[in-house]
């Protein structure tokens, strides 16, 4: 993959020969039926406290799920999923704003505390807190991802926080180079992504206002991913992170949506996967606005969508809807103008 902008790097792929068969992957992934240890669809952002629909949201715990909006804030939320803490080691939690307006949300903290996550959420029109709709996902360390989280903002070079880190092939070292411009380097995680190149992706950790995109990423023994952060009027801004990576398994599927303006396509084959085998496709719908198909893919419940902008520009995207074999995508620049851009998406289970 390639980056693009102000600055650029050309990520070094491995060249790959021959087929590796989905049965390859699922034997090296997860011996249980959920891919992720829990995930929240959070859809009623006035109310003081509430479940969210059991269809869209998983505990692996078993454990209640319970969403609080302090009172006289706005844009803030409590997650919390009762005992899911007890089952994580090292875990990463993401978010990504849900619905078609301008809003978009964030992790206050880069995983769960008590079984709790709290969530801070924009308006990119004012860059003031907003009440706002989004997904929630939480997992542990297992064979098929990779996670970091980047907490020292300003430190030119890191190896991250242990607890909330997880390269499953060795060391994990955070750089900066600029402002607002990272590189994460996972040890060896190249090895792991010969056939398929995996999928990433960035949210920012904190309560302000910035955000993150992905860069670009590859390169193989080691696998190197670059981070763009901005602060909420879209200059470059220092910010923590969470950065997660993960292979192709089943009840999962990504896309690397590389033809930003093309009215449908089939996006990279090596960077994007369905387990069925089937197709996958992207339609752009008008300006900004995509629908992502894998064919023949049917979740386990409604599932969990995460969305990250991809590549140069300070553009952002949100998931707006999503069903069991499909994800639409909203991409808009600072200010809210919907803007064509490159993306990752991740639907999943």
């Amino acid at each position: 993959m390639k980056f693009t902008g102000t600055r650029s790097i050309m990520m070094a792929m491995a060249v790959v020969v021959g087929v590796v068969s989905t049965a390859t992957y699922v034997s090296a992934a997860r011996d249980r039926l959920h891919w992720l240890d829990g995930y929240v669809w959070a859809h009623s952002p006035t109310s003081s406290s509430y479940t969210p629909s059991t269809f869209y949201s998983y505990n692996r715990i078993g454990g209640s799920i319970q969403i609080t909006k302090p009172a006289a804030t706005t844009g803030q939320y409590n997650v919390k999923l009762a005992t899911l803490s007890t089952f994580l080691s090292k875990s990463t939690v993401h978010v990504t704003g849900y619905t078609g307006d301008n809003n978009y949300c964030k992790p206050a903290t880069p995983t769960l505390a008590g079984s709790v996550l709290s969530v801070r959420c924009f308006d990119a029109t004012t860059g003031l807190p907003a009440n706002a709709l989004y997904s929630v996902a939480v997992t542990r360390n297992y064979t098929d991802n990779a996670f970091a989280y980047a907490n020292q903002p300003t430190n030119p070079s890191y190896a991250p926080p242990a607890n909330t880190s997880w390269n499953p092939q060795g060391a994990i070292q955070v750089s900066r180079s600029g402002v607002g411009f990272y590189l994460v380097k996972f040890t060896g995680l190249g090895t792991l992504a010969n056939a398929n190149g995996g999928h990433f992706q960035a949210v920012a950790v904190g309560t302000t206002a910035s955000y993150c995109k992905v860069g670009g990423w590859g390169g193989s023994p080691d696998m190197s991913v670059s981070v763009l952060c901005f602060s909420g009027t879209g200059a470059s801004a220092d910010t923590a992170f969470n950065i997660f990576f993960v292979l192709p398994t089943t009840d999962v599927a990504y896309a690397w949506a590389d033809q930003p303006t093309s009215a449908s396509y089939t996006p990279s084959t090596f960077y994007s996967w369905n387990p069925t085998g089937g197709s996958i496709s992207i339609t752009r719908n008008g300006t900004g606005n995509y629908t992502a198909f894998w064919s023949g893919l049917v979740l386990l419940d409604g599932g969990d969508v995460q969305v990250t902008s991809y590549g140069g520009g300070n553009a952002q995207c949100k998931v707006v809807g999503w069903g069991s074999n499909s994800a639409n995508v909203r991409c808009f620049a600072p200010g809210g103008a919907p803007v064509d851009t490159y993306y990752t998406v991740l639907l999943g289970s």
